[in-house]
């Protein structure tokens, strides 16, 4: 069995200007940064227990149901752009079916 962990990662602040800007800002830059840290860290783990069923996976959250209309889009968009090397996304749908 798996255990999740959960990690606040403030993105979108409105001060920065919404999730657009505040990827583009040093600050958004350090958390997406360190969320990709942390599945490294994660991954390092497993292996080193032998356990490698979690493929370095991470769940990012957002407030709309559909991630076409949400800021999950920014963001999976951010990964995708090579910024922090190869990162693959999958979108998972209201109905649990994963998307690219």
């Amino acid at each position: 069995a798996r255990m999740l962990q959960y990690r606040f990662a403030p993105l979108g602040r409105s001060e920065a200007g919404g999730i657009s800007g505040h990827l583009v800002m040093e600050e958004g830059q350090d958390v997406m940064a360190r969320v990709l840290q942390s599945v490294v860290r994660r991954q390092a783990q497993d292996n080193m227990s032998g356990d490698e069923s979690s493929g370095g996976a991470v769940a990012i959250l957002g407030q709309a149901e559909a991630w076409r209309n949400c800021e999950r889009q920014a963001v999976a968009s951010a990964f995708c752009s090579g910024a922090w090397g190869p990162v693959s996304v999958l979108h998972v749908g209201v109905e649990g079916a994963a998307e690219p």
